[in-house]
């Protein structure tokens, strides 16, 4: 048998996880598939890769040292594949991930001025939550991601700062909290909230502030859906956590700041040390060109 490249990236996802369930979900493939490509790996060459413990996989001597001839077949694999793509004049999307809310204020700004000078490459969004993006940025699923970067300390991540702004808590003009100049989340720990789901940087951060103060919040739904959140919002009585640029001109809304404030860092992502294509090292030259535009206040 010949070893394949899904098996390198199967087994490669395993070492970086500890887990086959963490990996296979990350690859979104099946538990048992990716079992499969371990133990036949390890049949065919004889070894043990993984050293098992309590349900975790630590890669043994002999699985260190094909890691780190895996990695390099991969690299090459998709540097090959990348080139050879370009050398058909096959026309490449760039793949982007990027949260809801950032998708609403701040990509038309970043996709107009790149459309203006880059007409000929394409961008394909891939929406979800900024933990969402990273990971998949790390596994090689999108290409770059416009994203929260707030506690993001990753070797192997580049970060390359847009704006600043903040979390506001957003309730309708008739809510009794509407105008007030601040809330503390002791002030609103009662408050009906809609969130968005696992996996997004207002969730977790949400779920802090809360356990910070020993109290449990009264969420009642879970939206993804920016205009779906305000009209809840305005007429339904409930309350959110926005990012400032997205309500500012929202008159439907009362947007207070919070006590202590939230501060929020959105930036363009990348992985280092990859070869990226001609068209995402374009728009990685605009962002750095571009990125004084974007700051906001």
């Amino acid at each position: 048998m010949i070893m394949k490249l899904y098996q390198l990236r199967y087994f490669t996802a395993v070492c970086r996880y500890g887990y086959v369930t963490r990996a296979a979900e990350e690859l979104h493939v099946t538990q048992p598939s990716v079992s499969s490509a371990i133990k036949e790996l390890e049949d065919e060459f004889s070894v043990n890769l993984f050293h098992r413990i309590n349900n975790r996989l630590s890669p043994t001597k002999e699985g260190l040292y094909f890691l780190d001839q895996a990695t390099k077949i991969l690299e090459l694999a998709d540097s090959t594949t990348s080139m050879m793509e370009e050398l058909g004049s096959r026309k490449k999307q760039i793949k982007i991930g990027i949260p809801p809310m950032i998708g609403t204020f701040l990509f038309p700004k970043l996709f107009t001025a790149f459309r203006k000078k880059y007409p000929n490459i394409d961008l394909e969004l891939v929406e979800g939550g900024s933990p969402d993006s990273l990971l998949a940025v790390e596994n090689d699923a999108i290409d770059l991601a416009v994203i929260i970067t707030n506690g993001i300390k990753k070797p192997d991540i580049h970060i390359e700062p847009l704006c600043s702004t903040e979390f506001m808590f957003c309730v309708g003009r008739d809510h009794p909290l509407a105008g007030r100049a601040y809330v503390t989340f002791e002030d609103i720990k009662d408050e009906s909230l809609i969130l968005f789901k696992n996996g997004y940087f207002q969730n977790s951060f949400v779920r802090s502030r809360f356990a910070e103060i020993n109290a449990e919040p009264n969420i009642i739904l879970y939206s993804n859906q920016i205009i779906t959140m305000k009209n809840l919002v305005r007429e339904c009585g409930v309350c959110a956590f926005l990012i400032r640029d997205v309500v500012k001109n929202d008159s439907g809304l009362s947007a207070i700041p919070i006590d202590p404030p939230i501060p929020i860092e959105i930036g363009v992502i990348w992985r280092k040390n990859k070869r990226h294509s001609s068209d995402t090292i374009q728009f990685i030259k605009f962002v750095n060109e571009m990125k004084n535009t974007f700051v906001s206040g």
